[in-house]
């Protein structure tokens, strides 16, 4: 039997009300074969009532709930595509993005391809969508991009399988939570695979309505992050992979996850200081005012003195 194409791999966990639209918008693709994988983390809302209408154009495999990475990694045990799409199932693509990008991959002799996208929401203003078309392009380099926050949901890449399976697949360290896209593209970059950026609107990622980081969330998050460059920091250590560029990327990532971490946990404040300090020593922070405290008084005490500022500022200037 012939291997399909593309193999689309969509976790779920607990969202039979959005699931429908998202597999309905990978199997958009006329003349094309394709297979649609939706691997249901242990859900309770009963998501085989929602995959039963396709038929026998999705699969449906069951587990346990163990986290999205672990999802898609069984979604992979059990795709047979020559490439690989991971959509999340509160996102959707747009007609025909498979076959498009198959084809510009294909034509570029690069080993990734990356496209455009937009935010969506429940109900937009004027029924009119007005979200900007969002890009990662242009990009000189992957690991530098990444390194410094540049972003991209996992549904704008089109990935070969083999590129998939030389870094084993999505991350195992389930404390990545949040932050696993991030990690698991990282890796790509970092394997020196080559990337192409197909300059079209690929879908859309789904802004729930309410959606908000709470401190917790925050904390969680962060805390990921800086897991992710410290390990990228050992990596590129190890493979004499620093450029000054990557360099003063990652400094200015390490500098804002430092400042979320100030007034959380000051242990890891001064752990993304102390790693800024080494991996990019002469890094300049932005803002006249602050990069003068900084030299003045090092990063910890700049940012005590701008609390007390702040605190001042809204004791005088009260919000009403």
């Amino acid at each position: 039997m012939k291997s399909p194409d593309v193999s689309v791999i969509i976790p779920v966990f607990n969202r039979a009300a959005l699931l429908s639209r998202a597999i309905k918008s990978a199997l958009v693709e006329d003349g094309f074969d394709l297979e649609v994988i939706v691997v249901d983390d242990g859900s309770t809302d009963n998501i085989a009532s929602v995959t039963k209408p396709f038929g026998a154009r999705v699969k449906l495999i069951s587990q346990i709930n163990s986290g999205s990475s672990a999802a898609r990694n069984r979604g992979l045990d059990e795709a047979h595509g020559k490439y690989i799409r991971f959509l999340d199932s509160d996102d959707w693509l747009l007609p025909g993005v498979n076959s498009l990008q198959v084809k510009h991959l294909e034509s570029s002799g690069a080993d990734i391809c990356f496209g455009d996208w937009r935010e969506a929401c429940d109900a937009p203003k004027d029924g009119v969508e007005h979200s900007k078309l969002h890009s990662l392009a242009p990009i000189d380099d992957p690991v530098t991009a990444l390194l410094g926050s540049k972003w991209c949901p996992t549904f704008c890449y089109l990935l070969p399988r083999q590129v998939v399976d030389k870094i084993g697949g999505w991350p195992r360290d389930v404390s990545l939570g949040p932050t696993d896209d991030l990690a698991f593209v990282l890796a790509l970059a970092l394997e020196k695979f080559t990337f192409t950026h197909f300059p079209l609107d690929i879908g859309r990622y789904y802004q729930h309505a309410g959606t908000r980081l709470s401190r917790k969330s925050l904390v969680v998050w962060s805390q990921a992050a800086l897991t992710i460059y410290r390990s990228a920091t050992t990596t590129l250590d190890a493979r004499s992979g620093w450029t000054e560029t990557r360099r003063l990327a990652i400094a200015a990532s390490l500098l804002r996850l430092a400042k979320i971490f100030f007034g959380l946990d000051k242990l890891r404040f001064r752990e993304c200081i102390s790693l800024l300090s080494r991996v990019s020593p002469g890094y300049r922070p932005p803002g006249r005012i602050y990069s003068k405290l900084v030299d003045a008084f090092g990063y910890e005490r700049a940012e005590s003195l701008l609390e007390i500022r702040r605190r001042m500022r809204r004791r005088f200037h009260p919000p009403y």
